[in-house]
């Protein structure tokens, strides 16, 4: 089999431990795990979940930050045709129920530093922990004997992992992302020229941010589609990142802006040995100039920009490394150009094309296009029409084929890379006895692109602060989606069906700025 044949996730280790066994395939922290090895694991584990009767369909959860067991899970699922569901660690005990409630998993994978948030849920738990020193979990007694001939079961139709991501409505919704969803558009990312070119087995790949995003799990499989390393790490913290570069040598990564602008504010920075790194890879929000001339210096490699969701499994819009250049920053304000994974088009509230230059909604159809969201076929009918899948952000093409991201059909805030639902923490702030209504929009944040700002009336004759307020939501939602501000109004503005137009809240902060979304 040549990786061109590969059709399911679980045949990437199983291909490159007949290619190449003592390759490095994932390094994490003192511990390394060669192909050969992240095979024979994967099938231990295709074999423990075979003799706890998990099986095709069953759905296995992972709650945990980026340890080497979270892929050993993963392609052991896809041995035996399992779905994976990793689960955001940073969501509050709350929405974790809301999540396993939905996903009903057969077993629930969990760190014991998070297993207080998931104790009380009633699911079946299999507790690990994971040292501090070599990066080993204590799981050997658990795992089976595996048979190293196996060959998976899953196919390449099949749902091999259940992506969960906040709706509209900021209830947590399943993306059913297929094998080939994840290996299609890996085969096709080749045509994307020279930068994309990995120069396998020796190239190695950072993973430092959190593998419940798409964007760190497809940047993964990239690596793994290639036959390369990957590095990874449990936090994005700046000082250990810039460290583990000059450490461990990575050719390539994947950050936000945010993190960026952390490392090179580092004061230590010149002291790393950072010349290993060939591209880095960010996402979430444009790079401005001053940063990316900042960067360019003291990184000395390319940097390209991906644009995607976790409903078409990860990037589908690239800005390339010829199109960061300071002194002609004309394109880094845009989305980049489709790829060789997706078609991308510019429509109106009706579904019909709209001119170059005209402000319409993003559709995409790609090559990663999710099964459909699970358990939700209204939605699907909503999403996807004809194949393409409507992105809910607006936009408009110009003429060079550059694609520009202006406002978004639905409310999503996007703070440091993480999607948050206004709707979510407007129906949480309702909850509190002193407040009539409120308003969640978000606002222009230096280091995280956007912050949460939260706009209330009280009712006729309470009395609350925003601390108290603050203090409120700490018990119901997670940290990062607690307002960073909060302003009392006597009203908010609506329009003629009474709806809140959010618009009119957003304009006053955001005047000046040329693009109005992360993205």
């Amino acid at each position: 089999m040549s990786s061109a044949a590969i059709r399911t996730l679980a045949e990437l280790p199983r291909h490159y431990a007949a290619v190449q066994p003592a390759q490095l395939a994932i390094e994490y922290r003192q511990r390394q795990l060669t192909y050969a090895q992240l095979w024979s694991e994967s099938c231990r584990v295709a074999a423990t979940l075979r003799r706890e009767g998990i099986g095709k369909g069953d759905r296995l959860a992972f709650l945990g930050r980026n340890p080497d067991l979270y892929f050993l899970l993963l392609y052991g699922c896809s041995i035996v045709g399992a779905i994976f569901v990793p689960m955001n660690w940073r969501l509050a005990a709350a929405e974790l129920a809301q999540v396993l409630d939905d996903a009903q998993p057969a077993l629930t994978m969990v760190d014991r530093d998070f297993e207080a948030a998931v104790s009380d849920t009633g699911y079946k738990l299999c507790r690990f922990s994971i040292d501090t020193l070599t990066g080993a979990h204590d799981l050997e007694t658990w795992f089976a004997d595996g048979d190293l001939a196996e060959v998976p079961s899953a196919d390449p139709e099949d749902t091999a992992v259940l992506l969960y991501t906040s709706g509209t409505t900021g209830r947590a919704k399943g993306v059913q992302l297929t094998h080939r969803g994840f290996i299609a558009p890996r085969q096709a990312e080749l045509g994307l020229g020279r930068w994309m070119q990995w120069n396998e087995p020796q190239e190695k790949l950072f993973a430092a941010l959190p593998l419940f995003h798409i964007g760190c799990l497809s940047a993964t499989m990239m690596a793994f589609y290639r036959g390369a390393a990957v590095l990874l790490m449990d936090a994005a913290d700046p000082e250990a990142l810039l460290a583990a570069i000059a450490e461990k040598r990575p050719t390539r990564g994947l950050l936000v802006p945010t993190l960026i602008n952390m490392m090179l504010a580092s004061p230590r920075i010149a002291d790393y040995e950072l010349s290993s790194l060939r591209l880095v890879m960010y996402g979430g929000s444009p790079i401005a100039p001053q940063t990316l001339t900042q960067a360019l210096t003291v990184f000395k490699c390319d940097f390209a920009q991906g644009y995607g969701m976790s409903e078409v499994a990860g990037t589908c819009v690239f800005l390339a490394p010829e199109d960061h250049d300071p002194a002609q920053p004309q394109h880094l304000l845009s989305i980049g150009k489709a790829g060789p994974t997706a078609e991308l088009d510019v429509r109106s509230i009706d579904g019909e094309p709209v001119a170059q230059g005209e402000v319409g909604e993003i559709w995409v159809r790609s090559l990663g296009l999710m099964k459909g969201y699970w358990r939700r076929p209204d939605e699907d009918r909503l999403q996807i029409r004809d194949g393409w899948y409507r992105s809910g952000d607006a936009g408009y093409r110009d003429a060079d084929g550059y694609f520009y991201l202006t406002d978004r059909y639905k409310d999503m805030i996007v703070s440091g890379a993480e999607n948050i639902y206004p709707a979510e923490i407007e129906r949480e702030l309702v909850l509190h006895a002193a407040v009539q209504e409120a308003a969640v929009i978000g606002v222009p944040h230096e280091r995280w692109g956007e912050a949460v700002h939260a706009i209330v009336v009280l009712k006729p004759g309470s009395i609350a602060t925003a601390e108290e307020l603050t203090a409120f939501l700490r018990t119901r939602i997670a940290g990062f989606k607690i307002p960073r501000s909060l302003e009392f109004v006597a009203a908010l503005p609506r329009n003629a069906f009474g709806k809140v137009v959010k618009y009119q809240l957003r304009d006053p902060f955001w005047a000046g700025h040329e693009r109005r979304i992360g993205g």
